[in-house]
Formats: structure tokens, sequence, C-alpha cells
């Protein structure tokens, strides 16, 4: 068994693609991408994928996700920072499952900051 915490803060930016009618959630700090419907759907179908990232981080012994996987280019997170300050953002906590592997998880959630584009 290894232990598992995970205590940083993720940033998700949210925005519609040009001629898109869906909307896209990406995490930002591990550059991952999730796609839905409506807001709820893409930030939930990144989160899906969050949890599938921890768990693979988990099984090859590696206590950070951040470590596996690299932080989105700079214009997304300038695409952050302008969402922020137009709309606002809210920090949501995304729990992960002590049973995702066999390890001894000392905190078993992530906090990450949504930010909405216009």
């Amino acid at each position: 068994m290894m232990d598992f915490t995970f205590t940083n803060q993720l940033h998700y930016l949210v925005h519609q693609v040009d001629g898109e009618s869906g909307y896209v959630a990406h995490c930002l700090d591990l550059d991952l991408v999730g796609s839905g419907d409506d807001v709820e759907a893409a930030v939930s179908q990144l989160n899906d994928i969050v949890r599938t990232v921890v768990f693979f981080c988990l099984k090859a012994r590696k206590s950070d996700p951040s470590s596996h996987c690299s932080k989105a280019p700079h214009e997304y997170w300038e695409m952050f920072k302008c969402a922020e300050q137009e709309n606002g953002s809210t920090v949501r906590t995304l729990d992960v499952a002590p049973e995702l592997a066999p390890v001894s998880v000392m905190e078993c959630h992530f906090t990450y900051c949504l930010a909405i584009a216009a």
C-alpha cells in the first residue's frame, strides 16, 4: 500500500467552441478535456476523466497526477483569467472513492475552481 494525498486546487475552464452547440470543460492543470451538451454534462465527463487519471497514477505508484500530465497551453490560462474576471468562479469538490486502488487515501477529494467563459 502507498499513501496518496493530492491537495492542489485544479482549475477548470468551460467554454463553447465556435460554431458548436455543446460545451468543453478543460482541466488546465492536467490538460484534460471533457465535453457535453451543457456545462454540467461537460464538467461531469471531465470529472470522470480526472478520476481515471488518478486511478492510473495510483496503479503506476505515482502519488501526484500533475507529475504525469502537462499543463494546458498559456492561451487557455488566459481564457480562464478573463472568464474569472468577467463571470466569477466557484470552487467545487470532486470526490475520489478510496476503493479506486489498493492504497491508503489520506484525502479522497480534489477541489477545483470553475470559470465559465461567455
